[in-house]
Order: structure tokens, then C-alpha cells, then sequence
């Protein structure tokens, strides 16, 4: 085989012969493959692009092409467009001649490359944007890529008008954009580039229906965010984006009952508790947005809460107490909940989410050192400001001082019985037994 330096050395057209066709279960084990794995064509990490930029620069000066291969080519334009260096006027022959090599014959893994660096980095405004376009618009179909509704359909190799946008117009329309865009030969619907722009113009058009409660928007947002059958849910900014269309809308006010748990269980099942994934995808979620559903959340657990306990310490107690904080997050005055489960409550907790078909709650546990404060479940809740807690058997309601946020751990995975009564705070908290008076006790000590 002919390698690339050959033919620039003997001043050659690239043209090569074609491929053979690949067998018929060739082609369709690679369809499954990169429908399961989409963009799977690995990309080699370099450790300096520059200097490889610097040597191909070298080459095409010099005419020295030895022992240069197509990978060689593929590779240099990688360097070139991720990191940017097409910018700098140093290497703008260089881009030029990057370009050169797509014509009858192109190397079909070099085509394909450039293909999804122009998917990667679309800008309508960008200088590489508009030089790739009509390039790869007359070369296209020798990439052998799924690509031809994008092309006809979309527009993509024509920047303007937007081709996002009648992206984002197709997916408005689909009950699952995610797998239609994947039918029409999308590699990666969640990617960087037009699928980016697409995605902002998808969510203006989505946000004023989602803000009216209608239940077919946000079901659309909800499977675009986190497709069926996919291994990972939209991630970065664009996700952070979504939550906000999604949550910001219910600050002051709750959706529907049904809507609000499926927006709350479709985001934990796609990127986990945010109670205890602080410091992942939920630390770029906007504040504002966090609040929605931690007080969404804190009525979820306070509900499954008292469905534990009721089983794990039958007592006709528990009604009133559970009247109360219900009464309480009604009224939008519980910001946050977490409950430590004994290992008996957990047990029931587990059994219940089964029996249920529903997204778990994370909990923690209850580590006490004496037998009869193990038995104990323990609620934690944020009321107004007073961190409270409420326990199982003869445990007291404890209501710390308002604004002491030092007094308590929010969402630790573990807590005693001992803990709670030990801490000590600029002020003592009221401890709260449980008799005839308890309501009345807890609500003056909550106004303080």
C-alpha cells in the first residue's frame, strides 16, 4: 500500500482506489457498535500538539514527506482544530492544505474526522466553520457516515441560515428527540458545536410551555436530558441550562403532584441525590435551582419518613407528628429533610421502594452505641432556619436556634443518638418531649 508521503513526494494526487464494500455483518456489527457507542473511532491524546502542528508545518515547507501517513494527517488536524491553533496566522497554509487533501479518493477515516471537528466546533461566525463547509458539502459522501438527512434535511454544511435551528425545530416535534436525532445519523446528539446551539434553541422554545406546567414539554425535556438506553444523561453547562428550564418555574409554587415526582425522580435516577452529590454535576446547577428540589425532596422524604416508621414502630403517635411536618412542608416552611434509618427501618425502607417500583432515597444510618437508641429512626429537617430533629420510640423533638448552621451536619451518612444530644450551639436547643402538648411546644419554639 501507497503511503500518503508517496504520493506527495512524487507530487500525486491522494486519490486512492475505493474500498471494497464491507461485508453485510461487517456493516451491521459496526452500525450496532457505534449506535451503542457513538464517536467510538478513538482519539489518540496528545501530549503536545504544538510541536506536532510545528512538524507538519515543517513538512509541507520543505516537501519532506517521508514516512507520513494518512493517521499522520488525521492526526495533525485533530491538533490543529481542538486546540485551537487554525487561529493563529502562523498556520493558516497549513489549515489551507488540510483542506486540499479532501477530494476524490480522500482517506475515508481523515473525511469522517473532519466531518465531526466541523460538527464539534460549528460557529455560523467562525473563519474554520465557513472554510470546512464547502469543502466537506462536495466531499461528503465518500465518508460512507449515516450523514445524508443531516445534509439534505438540515443543512449542515450551509451555516447560514442556522441549521440549529431547524435542528432544534425537528426535535420540538419528537416525543424522544434523542433517538430520532441518533435515527437521522447524529453520532452524538449531546455533543459540543451544533447540537450545542441546537440544544439552547431547543430549551427557549421548550421553556414558557414547561413554566405553564404542560406535562408532554417537560416529559420532552425530561428523555432528551436522560435518554432510554443510553449510558450517561446530558452533563455540562447545556445540562445545567436544562434544570433550570425545568425547576426555576416552581420557586414560589409546585407543579402538579404526578409532574412534580416524575421531574424529581427522572433527575435522581439521571444524576443522583444532589444532597449527596454536592460536589458533582449538582455544584453547577444555579442555586436558585438547587432549592426547587431540596424542598421538593424534603417533602418526599418526610412522606416515606413516617410510611418507615409507622411500620417499624407501630405507635399511635405518629399520626399527629406526621400532621404536623406535613402541615409544615405544605406551607413551603421545610427547606431541607434527611433521615437516619435504624437497621430495621432500613429494611422496611428497602422492601417499600421495591414493592413501589420507585427511584430510592439515599438515607443514612443510624450508628448509636447503645441497643435501645439503635432502634431509633431519626428525621432532620431545616424549618425556618432551626435545624430540627424528630425521633422514633421516647426520642425527644429537638429545635436548635435559628441561623446555627454549625450545629448540625446536613446529609452526613451517619448519626447518633448521642450526637444529637450532645450538641452544643451558641444557644441551647429546645427539647421537646412528646405529650399533649408537643404541637403546641414545637410551634412556639419554631417562632423564636
Amino acid at each position: 500500500m501507497t503511503s500518503l508521503s508517496e504520493h506527495l513526494k512524487k507530487g500525486r494526487s491522494t486519490l486512492r482506489q475505493p474500498m471494497p464494500d464491507e461485508p453485510v455483518a461487517v456493516l451491521r456489527a459496526c452500525a450496532s457498535i457505534a449506535r451503542t457507542w457513538p464517536g467510538i473511532e478513538i482519539e489518540p491524546t496528545e501530549e503536545d500538539p504544538e510541536q506536532l502542528v510545528r512538524d507538519v508545518e515543517r513538512r509541507r515547507r520543505t516537501g519532506n514527506w517521508s514516512d507520513f501517513y494518512w493517521a499522520d494527517l488525521d492526526r495533525a488536524s485533530r491538533a490543529l482544530i481542538d486546540n485551537g491553533l487554525w487561529r493563529n496566522r502562523r498556520h493558516r497554509r497549513l489549515l489551507q492544505f488540510l483542506l486540499d487533501q479532501v477530494r476524490p479518493g480522500v482517506n475515508r477515516p481523515y473525511l469522517r474526522t473532519l466531518i465531526r471537528k466541523y460538527l464539534e466546533t460549528f460557529d455560523p461566525r467562525s473563519t474554520l466553520t465557513r472554510k470546512l463547509a464547502p469543502v466537506l458539502k462536495a466531499h461528503w459522501r465518500e465518508a460512507k457516515m449515516p450523514v445524508e438527512p443531516l445534509v439534505t434535511q438540515f443543512r449542515i454544511f450551509d451555516p447560514e441560515p442556522a441549521p440549529s435551528q431547524v435542528i432544534a425545530s425537528f426535535m420540538i416535534r419528537q416525543e424522544n428527540p434523542f433517538a430520532a436525532l441518533r435515527g437521522l445519523g447524529v453520532e452524538a446528539p449531546h455533543g459540543p458545536g451544533l447540537m450545542a446551539s441546537a440544544h439552547s434553541l431547543f430549551l427557549s422554545t421548550l421553556a414558557p410551555r414547561i413554566a405553564t406546567g404542560e406535562s408532554a414539554a417537560t416529559r420532552r425535556l425530561l428523555s432528551w436530558l436522560n435518554p432510554e438506553g443510553e449510558h450517561a444523561p446530558l452533563e455540562g453547562p447545556g445540562a445545567a441550562q436544562a434544570l433550570d428550564v425545568l425547576l426555576l418555574p416552581w420557586e414560589r409554587g409546585d407543579p402538579d403532584s404526578d409532574l412534580r415526582h416524575l421531574i424529581e425522580a427522572r433527575l435522581l435516577a439521571a444524576y443522583g441525590d444532589p444532597r449527596i452529590e454536592s460536589t458533582g454535576f449538582w455544584s453547577s446547577v444555579c442555586g436558585r435551582a438547587r432549592r426547587v428540589i431540596l424542598r421538593w425532596l424534603a417533602s418526599s422524604t418526610i412522606q416515606v419518613f413516617f410510611d418507615i416508621v409507622t411500620q417499624a414502630d407501630r405507635s399511635h403517635m405518629w399520626s399527629d407528628r406526621k400532621r404536623l411536618w406535613m402541615d409544615l412542608v405544605d406551607e413551603n416552611l421545610i427547606s431541607e429533610a434527611w433521615f437516619a434509618l435504624s437497621e430495621n427501618g432500613s429494611t422496611i425502607a428497602d422492601r417499600l421502594y421495591r414493592e413501589n417500583n420507585e427511584t430510592p432515597l439515599a438515607y443514612a444510618r443510624n450508628r448509636s452505641r447503645l441497643s435501645q437508641d439503635r432502634r431509633k429512626c431519626l428525621l432532620i429537617m431545616n424549618v425556618q432556619g432551626h435545624w430540627v430533629v424528630e425521633g422514633a420510640h421516647d426520642f425527644p423533638t429537638w429545635v436548635f436556634p435559628p441561623g446555627d448552621v454549625s450545629v448540625l451536619t446536613p446529609y452526613a451518612s451517619s448519626y447518633t443518638c448521642e450526637q444529637i444530644r450532645d450538641i452544643r450551639g451558641s444557644e441551647q436547643p429546645k427539647r421537646i418531649r412528646h405529650d399533649s402538648q408537643w404541637r403546641n411546644n414545637v410551634i412556639t419554639a419554631l417562632r423564636r
